[in-house]
């Protein structure tokens, strides 16, 4: 559950208001500002897909979620079947219309958004270790609000 949170914070925050204009990626104006649930992670290691995780909720009409505030903070919320929330996630965050990047505990992590509008919202955190193996992981969002 936290790696889904924090991925997508990661790629929202990842995860800073307002997104850049339209271009040949599907980017708009739309704004990151609000609360975003993951609908789907697709898992690629050197080019090639190697899973795609549908994320299920254990109570669909209160799903996990990421807020992205507008002065620059997020929380990633964890909810359980009763609907009792926990904070799984929280810190800052900066968005300059492509690039997401997101402060946690110490950390730092970086996202490409893909795609945003209104609705909808995919990114793609790359990695490439030392060890040279290069791990993609492209998220999928949906805005609550």
């Amino acid at each position: 559950m936290k790696r889904r949170i924090v991925l997508a914070l990661t790629f929202i925050f990842a995860t800073t208001l307002i997104g850049c204009g339209s271009d040949d990626n599907g980017t708009s104006t739309a704004s990151i500002v609000g609360k975003w649930r993951a609908e789907k992670f697709d898992y690629y290691r050197n080019g090639q897909l190697q899973q795609t995780q549908i994320i299920e909720e254990e109570n669909a009409s209160c799903p996990d979620n990421v807020e992205f505030k507008t002065n620059g903070t997020f929380v990633a919320l964890e909810l359980d079947a009763d609907c009792n929330a926990s904070v799984d996630d929280s810190g800052t965050y900066t968005f300059d219309g492509t690039t997401i990047t997101y402060n946690s505990d110490a950390s730092i992590s970086t996202g490409t958004v893909i795609s945003l509008n209104a609705t909808d919202m995919k990114v793609d955190f790359t990695e490439t270790p030392s060890e040279g193996v290069v791990y993609k992981n492209v998220g999928y969002f949906k805005r609550m609000n």
